[in-house]
């Protein structure tokens, strides 16, 4: 990854999405001319749990070795960015030894998405600000770390996170909470929607939230 700027731009992604889950893992896939690189700030625990899977995804321009795809920590993740960023060829080695994450058992599609038109940043601010002072209220704790707290903490982030934005098209409150916390937000003044199958995906300026409900949901 020759450009600086790309390198920064992964470091500040990486560090955001650690806010939002001090544990969490990325996962690293190559496509012709870059990576993109999935976060997950939302997902369900288990069986029982009715959180929407919410992903970040943020792609940069790179030569990378076909196949690649890699899921780490977001903590590894970062010691890796550290490195490249060291190095006269932004050149990152990643770690070759297997890992899992429970949200990248289903990858969400490359293709066959459509138009569902557009969401007002206005609403999804004005979700994000309830649905903060929501969570805050009933469980008595702030909204930064999308998985620490008990079972009342996650029920209560569930429900408030789950919840359908009006006007969206059914897309759950949790994309305004990750696009804010992950930084995707610029000028914009609407954020385009898109859906294939149960997946929604919304394309703000500096990335792309992708969700999907639990069936039944």
């Amino acid at each position: 990854m020759p450009d600086p700027r790309a390198i920064s731009d992964l470091a500040t992604f990486t560090s955001r999405a650690e806010r939002l889950d001090t544990e969490g893992m990325i996962r690293v896939q190559g496509f012709a001319g870059g990576v993109a690189c999935f976060v997950a700030p939302l997902y369900p625990a288990g069986l029982d749990d009715a959180t929407p899977t919410v992903l970040g995804v943020r792609t940069v321009r790179a030569v990378v070795d076909q196949g690649l795809d890699v899921v780490l920590p977001l903590a590894e993740f970062r010691e890796v960015v550290a490195a490249a960023g060291g190095s006269d060829e932004g050149r990152f080695v990643l770690p070759g030894e297997a890992r899992t994450a429970v949200w990248t058992a289903i990858s969400p599609p490359r293709a066959n998405w459509r138009s569902m038109g557009h969401v007002p940043v206005t609403v999804l601010r004005a979700a994000l600000s309830e649905g903060i002072r929501e969570v805050t209220t009933s469980a008595g704790s702030g909204d930064g770390d999308a998985h620490a707290g008990g079972p009342i903490v996650h029920r209560v982030r569930a429900a408030v996170w789950g919840r359908k934005l009006p006007g969206a098209a059914g897309v759950p409150a949790g994309c305004a909470w990750a696009l804010d916390g992950l930084g995707f937000f610029g000028a914009e003044t609407s954020v385009p929607v898109w859906r294939s199958g149960p997946w929604f995906r919304l394309a703000a300026s500096f990335g792309d939230v992708l969700a999907r409900f639990r069936p039944g949901q």
